[in-house]
């Protein structure tokens, strides 16, 4: 945690206090989305799901469609593209998606990761999504980029082992 992030925090936190409609798609300068960090029992691999919009595979999560408390968002995209009931643990990071992902687009999505802790349920084939599996980080498969990459996944696994973890910020 530094000083530019601790200023970008101010940053975000005054455009959601002064944008009613940040958290939702309606707002074409910028708006909220949550990703789900969600692990296996040994701790070793992320939950990811094969994306059928995006013919590649994905960790799950989405905008905030006006919801405004993102981990309930996380909890609830984890349950539609998945099947499982998850409990949100904490924030990981909060970053702006067209500094991380590709293509960037015409307005901006503060993406909050947030880790979660599979409860029950198991995976169902839905409309978003055809399977899921677990990989490490070592046996990635072909991701989409619009969601997530290989930084990002190496940030939340550090995150994910680190006690003493600080939120970062964009």
């Amino acid at each position: 945690y530094n000083e530019q992030e601790e200023k970008d925090k101010i940053l975000i936190l005054d455009w959601i206090r002064n944008n009613e409609n940040a958290f939702s798609r309606e707002n074409t300068v910028a708006h909220m989305t949550a990703s789900a960090w969600v692990v296996n029992k040994d701790r070793t691999k992320v939950l990811m799901v094969y994306h059928n919009i995006y013919s590649s595979w994905s960790w799950l999560g989405g905008h905030a469609d006006g919801e405004t408390d993102l981990l309930s968002v996380a909890v609830r995209e984890v349950k539609e593209e998945a099947g499982l009931n998850v409990k949100a643990i904490r924030i990981i990071a909060i970053q702006d998606r067209n500094l991380h992902n590709i293509p960037p687009y015409a307005y901006n999505v503060c993406k909050v990761f947030v880790l979660c802790e599979i409860e029950s349920g198991y995976f169902r084939p839905n409309i978003e999504t055809d399977e899921s599996a677990y990989f490490g980080l070592e046996e990635l498969p072909i991701l989409a980029k619009e969601k997530n990459n290989e930084e990002q996944i190496k940030m939340c696994f550090a995150a994910y082992y680190d006690r003493n973890w600080q939120v970062l910020f964009d």
